[in-house]
């Protein structure tokens, strides 16, 4: 399908709160696939999809708190969407917990909850978290 054609669809199931419609325009909006570049109205779609459950836009609003796109920096609010998408099973928020975990990014450093969600990611064969565990198990001292 036409890039363009296919934000067009997805605004308008997004304006009727179809959450998947929702990130797709998020992750459109963040690329410049069919439309601008436009961090901002990323975050806002993002968020409106995550407020519904979506658990990949959890972890792509913690990382947009995380890294400053279409917001403030704001570690607090990236923990706790990235704790929310790991809580609700998605792979990648629970690596990236983990990696906030493991740096103490946002949180107390603790290597045992570092590992505990990098190995929920990896037994759903997440590959960062599988490339990233032995190391992790190596500073942990496992």
């Amino acid at each position: 399908m036409d890039p363009v054609r296919a934000v067009e669809l997805y605004r308008q199931a997004a304006a009727v709160g179809n959450s998947g419609a929702q990130f797709n325009l998020a992750w459109c909006c963040s690329n410049g696939v069919g439309t601008p570049v436009n961090q901002q109205e990323a975050f806002q779609w993002y968020r409106r999809a995550a407020e519904q459950g979506d658990a990949a836009a959890m972890t792509n609003l913690g990382w947009c708190y995380e890294v400053g796109h279409g917001t403030g920096k704001d570690m607090s609010q990236a923990i706790l969407w990235y704790q929310s998408a790991a809580d609700s099973g998605d792979a990648c928020g629970q690596n990236n917990l983990s990696i906030c975990f493991e740096s103490g990014n946002g949180v107390n450093r603790d290597l045992v909850k570092a590992l505990y969600w990098a190995r929920k990611a990896a037994a759903q064969e997440f590959e960062p978290a599988i490339q990233r565990l032995p190391a992790l198990e190596r500073s942990a001292g496992i």
